[in-house]
């Protein structure tokens, strides 16, 4: 089985679809995924990423938006799905050893081969606070020329200045490419994009031609790729653990590593688990 970044896999860390505006998107696949190029077109999309959160020279692997990849993260009337998207890097049988010796925790920043986080977008960052899976930060940042969309970006190590402690509000502006922190070489983070009150889109349909050719180099051949219909995951329902444990109950033998993940070019599956 392939295997992924744990940092997905515990609590804390998330026909036609659904666009940017709440209407319909054409062009879905018979797998539920949605063919996001042709149904936006580039340049009619309301908000716009202007530059890649993370060097995706680093990353071998993907959640999907609507996996059921980590926990239940939903909002906009859907439920018991992951809408968001999981980045993991390339595991080794070092940082597997460590994980294994520290309780699933991955290894920290060392200031040597940390993957470096940038801001996304023109905003305001206005919270950075605590993981309820204790690595990192998350950081939430307030778009400048688009009211109502907002970037949330978990377990990042803040560089020095973003973070004041005790999860205190704050109001730090921000432009896009501008770097805001790391995470460690083999740890996983995850962006979620907040557009209004409690909808969620996917990072890859905001995401512009000039910026998802990175990708496509990959092995990405559509955003098709990486987004699930809303029509497909309620036809696929799976319901959440009861008590704010927001883990899916999963079917028997259904393998998220092959479900709800797309792999790049570069990743090397099965890793060997043994220290």
């Amino acid at each position: 089985m392939r295997r992924v970044a744990c940092l997905a896999l515990v609590a804390g860390c998330s026909s036609a679809g659904q666009g940017v505006d709440g209407g319909s998107l054409d062009g879905a696949a018979a797998d539920g995924s949605i063919d996001a190029d042709a149904a936006v077109p580039q340049g009619t999309r309301p908000f716009a990423i202007q530059a890649d959160f993370i060097d995706v020279s680093r990353i071998v692997a993907l959640s999907k938006f609507r996996s059921l990849a980590g926990h239940d993260f939903s909002g906009g009337g859907e439920t018991c799905r992951s809408m968001k998207h999981y980045f993991h890097p390339q595991e080794t049988q070092e940082s597997r050893a460590y994980q294994s010796a520290h309780n699933g925790l991955p290894q920290p920043p060392n200031g040597i081969d940390d993957i470096p986080i940038y801001s996304p977008i023109d905003g305001v960052i206005t919270k950075v606070e605590s993981e309820q899976y204790p690595v990192g930060r998350q950081i939430r940042i307030e778009a400048a020329n688009q009211a109502g969309y907002a970037i949330r970006l978990f377990h990042i190590w803040p560089r020095d200045g973003l973070d004041p402690g005790n999860n205190q509000p704050v109001q730090i502006a921000v432009t896009a490419g501008e770097k805001i922190g790391v995470i460690a070489a083999t740890q996983g983070t995850d962006i979620a994009i907040e557009q209004g009150w409690g909808k969620l889109v996917s990072y890859f349909e905001l995401l512009p031609d000039s910026l998802f050719a990175a990708y496509q180099a990959r092995g990405v051949q559509s955003r098709a790729d990486v987004i699930l219909t809303k029509e497909y995951r309620d036809a696929h329902a799976v319901a959440c653990e009861k008590g704010g444990g927001q883990q899916f109950t999963l079917p028997a033998g259904y393998d998220s590593s092959k479900e709800d993940y797309v792999y790049l070019s570069g990743y090397v599956a099965n890793v060997d688990m043994k220290p």
